[in-house]
């Protein structure tokens, strides 16, 4: 912001001499009003500070006195009375204080001001050779905006929304797995049904070439083109050799063997086909000791041509065979267990155990 410009008109002279010099608003006139005679010698000054320029007191001229380059000559001035001399105001000079550029508001029209009127010289030491700045009233800085209040309005919640519909794909994924839990829930309980509930002793075995069943529901296959063949032709029927044998407080009576190339689970439609053969053998199983027995058929093993096979759990199980439970003494279970040999193999014996830290024993299967 620029300060505005002093308005013409008489100011003390800039140069010291105690006079007035004329200001026409942009620059200083060669119009000077000479300082009035001092009558008397007025009391020495305070010591000016080091700062400050010396000054001179000059009496001012009447108001009704001509001044400026256009004024006629002087004449020679007669010697008056001596005046009697008025207070005269000393006046320490001091140097302006900095004023802080105001807010920007506009600028007023500047107002000539009056002529000078006489009067007791005042000695004011410029500090510059332009006059001051005329005075500018601070501006009051308007008040801060008042916060809003919201005192009075109620704080209501936002509105609900619609409740939205069920996701259709959910329902869908949650009767899809309620429906397949059951299915599976359904299967467990028929597997645990053929496998340790129902041990009804008909099963049903699809023989090989020179095999046969002990169920009424047994398929068989024979060589015969006819049935006028002669009965060596004809399936050979199962061994029963009656050889017995105990260990781990359990009896076993060995009652047949047969042999088949698949056996069928005959409370599902599924069957296990041999990698060979199968050699099925059937025992009675009696509890002959004093506690609590339960037969194992994993415990059981086969031997012939020298080699020991491990039972086939699979088809076992597809024949009720794989576990018995003889918790009563005397109780007695009939069963069949399978093992998958090489298709020819001749089964020598069979190696019982009633308990499975037992040692075994070998019953002969021919």
């Amino acid at each position: 912001m620029t300060t505005p410009p002093t308005p013409a008109g008489w100011y003390p002279d800039p140069d010291g001499s105690g006079g007035q010099r004329y200001w026409d608003g942009a620059q200083w006139t060669e119009h000077r009003s000479p300082a009035a005679p001092e009558p008397t010698e007025p009391p020495p000054p305070a010591e000016p500070q080091a700062s400050e320029q010396a000054t001179t007191v000059v009496p001012l001229r009447p108001a009704g006195d001509h001044v400026g380059a256009h004024r006629a000559s002087e004449p020679e001035p007669e010697p008056a009375a001596t005046p009697e001399p008025g207070p005269t105001a000393v006046i320490p000079t001091f140097e302006p204080a900095p004023v802080p550029p105001p807010e920007p508001e506009p600028t007023p029209e500047p107002v000539a001001p009056s002529e000078p009127e006489p009067g007791p010289t005042a000695v004011i030491n410029l500090g510059s050779s332009m006059p001051s700045a005329q005075a500018t009233a601070p501006m009051a800085s308007p008040p801060p905006p008042a916060e809003p209040s919201f005192a009075g309005a109620p704080l209501e919640p936002p509105p609900l929304g619609e409740p939205r519909a069920p996701d259709e794909r959910r329902k869908l994924i949650i009767w899809f797995g309620s429906a397949c839990a059951a299915l599976l829930a359904v299967l467990v309980l028929v597997v645990i049904y053929g496998l340790f509930i129902n041990k009804a002793d008909t099963t049903s075995i699809s023989a090989g070439p020179g095999s046969t069943s002990k169920s009424a529901a047994a398929t068989t296959s024979t060589k015969s083109k006819t049935s006028t063949e002669s009965t060596s032709e004809s399936p050979t029927t199962a061994s029963g050799s009656g050889a017995q044998a105990s260990d781990g407080g359990l009896t076993f009576a060995i009652t047949g063997t047969e042999t088949a190339s698949s056996v069928k689970y005959q409370d599902a439609p599924v069957t296990k086909n041999a990698q060979g053969e199968y050699i099925i053998v059937h025992m009675t199983v009696t509890n002959s000791g004093d506690a609590q027995g339960t037969f194992l058929a994993t415990l059981q093993k086969l031997k012939a041509g020298g080699t020991t096979y491990s039972i086939d759990d699979e088809a076992t199980a597809y024949l009720n065979g794989t576990w018995a439970d003889l918790s009563a003494p005397g109780d007695t279970a009939d069963l069949a267990i399978a093992f998958d040999v090489p298709s020819g193999t001749t089964a020598e014996s069979l190696e019982v155990h009633g308990a499975p830290m037992s040692t075994g024993v070998e019953v002969p299967l021919s």
